[in-house]
Order: structure tokens, then C-alpha cells, then sequence
């Protein structure tokens, strides 16, 4: 089988391709790329775009897979509407593709607390994204909507890190009482994606930060 990762140089996205590239269970891995990565196993194949032609681009590929670890903030993209552009119409683009190219499997990072009703701008959008993937005809969609995510960022965002500061003093308790809320590991939450996206039994579903933290343990 062949695997598709779009944001596979964020947080989630890379350590999922370092899951992927050395697992059995593909043959090939494909990663989208704005520019391409040194270093890489013989299995991994990166398409270079700035995903204004992924029709084009995916067209000739046969792709079972595809993992969309796509995220950015308002921050970095610049504006609401860049931001947009990333967390939602790229996602549903690569949502298209995969109904039209009736991939096995489509799962999708999205965040905690994603509602389309959300007055929040960033939790709006992607719930907005979350409708428009559920209701592609695909076999088997996974959203996941972890917390804080931990690991090693290229970029720092100041807010973040005091959030993290306080997760890792609080996270003791939160393990106790609040699993849903407790900050979790990119490692973990690419661990519980793989696990996830290869059981035998397809469906669309949802899952928590907490389920993360369960499905990274089977």
C-alpha cells in the first residue's frame, strides 16, 4: 500500500513519517513538501507544491492513505483568511481527492474544542473543516482532536510556551483528573493516528485527547 502525508515537517506530521517510513504497511510514502527535506529513507518520495495544483500533483499516484497533519496559526499564516486556506481548504481539498481516488483511509488533525457554532475564529474553522471531511464518501475518516501538542518546534510562539510551562507543572494532576485537557506529546498523538488508521474494522469517527492517549497504548 501507498501513503500520502500532507504537513509532514509540523509537529505531528514528522513524527508520523518517521512511523511510517519505517512500518511495513506501506511500500511507498509520499509527503508534500514546499521544499524538499534532506536525508530521507529510499521509501519516501516527496512532491514539491505550494498546493494551489494538487490535482495535477496526485492525479498519476496511487494512494491507499492519506494523513493530513496540516496546521498553522493566525500568526504565522498572516491573516484569518490564510489561515483558513490552510486548515480548511487545503484540508478539503485533499478530501476530494481522496473520495475521488476512493482512498482506504483519510484521517485529519483537527484541535480540541472544533465547532462550526464556536464563536472563537480558530475553533470555527476547524469545525467547519470536520463537516466537510465527514461527509466525503470515504470507507474509513478519523478526526483527532488532541490538546496542547509537546515537542520540539521549529518556530517558538511565546504563548505556547507559557502554556507548556504550566502543563508540564500541572500535568501530574491533569493525568489524575482532567485526561482530556492534559497537553500531550506529538509522538504520542502520531503513534495513536497509525495505530488507529490501520484497524481492521473502517468507520468515521471522531476522538479525544483522552482516546489519543488510549489508542497510543494498544
Amino acid at each position: 500500500m501507498n501513503a500520502l502525508i500532507a504537513g509532514a515537517t509540523g509537529l505531528c506530521g514528522s513524527e508520523l513519517l518517521e512511523i511510517l517510513s519505517k512500518t511495513v504497511t506501506f511500500s511507498r510514502v509520499y509527503i508534500l513538501v514546499r521544499k524538499k527535506l534532506p536525508n530521507l529513507p529510499a521509501k519516501v518520495i516527496q512532491l514539491e507544491t505550494d498546493y494551489s495544483n494538487l490535482d495535477a500533483l496526485l492525479k498519476p499516484i496511487e494512494i491507499d492513505y492519506i494523513y493530513c497533519c496540516l496546521g498553522t496559526t493566525i500568526k504565522k499564516a498572516g491573516s484569518q483568511e490564510a489561515f483558513n486556506l490552510v486548515d480548511n481548504i487545503y484540508v478539503q481539498q485533499l478530501a476530494d481527492i481522496a473520495e475521488q481516488k476512493k482512498v482506504t483511509y483519510f484521517g485529519v488533525i483537527s484541535a480540541m474544542g472544533a465547532s462550526s457554532k464556536s464563536s472563537i475564529f480558530y475553533s470555527k474553522v476547524k469545525g467547519l473543516m470536520e463537516e466537510a471531511v465527514i461527509a466525503k464518501h470515504i470507507k474509513h475518516i478519523s478526526i483527532y482532536r488532541p490538546s496542547l501538542l509537546l515537542g520540539n518546534r521549529k518556530e517558538k510562539r511565546l504563548g505556547e510556551k507559557i502554556s507548556i510551562i504550566l502543563m508540564y507543572i500541572l500535568s501530574p494532576i491533569m493525568a489524575l483528573f482532567f485526561r482530556s485537557y492534559q497537553a500531550i506529546q506529538a509522538k504520542t498523538v502520531a503513534q495513536a493516528i497509525y495505530k488507529e488508521s490501520i484497524k481492521a474494522t473502517p468507520q468515521k469517527y471522531t476522538y479525544t485527547n483522552k482516546q489519543l492517549f488510549d489508542l497510543a497504548k494498544l
